[in-house]
């Protein structure tokens, strides 16, 4: 999953938006997502980069929601900084 997420990062760095967007989802969908709640904010930062707030919106919503209190992931360092939801409420006022 790890893998993934880095290539939907690279794919985000490359300002392919809706193309990684597309990737974080389909990783915050899977069964097995370590990396879902980071997934789903990088997802709606996408959305937002391309001018969709009405994609990007449920998605931080749902980060909120089912995962309060989690840690944004470094998947290339492999460490953990902030709460993932401090993004995605800044997301949402954005």
């Amino acid at each position: 999953m790890q893998t993934q997420f880095v290539e939907a990062a690279g794919l985000a760095a490359l300002c392919f938006y809706a193309e990684a967007a597309s990737k974080f989802e389909a990783i915050a969908a899977s069964v097995d997502a370590e990396l879902a709640d980071d997934a789903l904010v990088n997802a709606g930062i996408c959305y937002l980069q391309v001018g969709n707030p009405e994609a990007a919106l449920p998605l931080f919503r749902r980060e909120i929601e089912a995962y309060p209190g989690s840690q944004m992931t470094d998947a290339v360092a492999g460490n953990e900084h902030g709460e993932t939801s401090a993004k995605s409420h800044l997301g949402i006022v954005q």
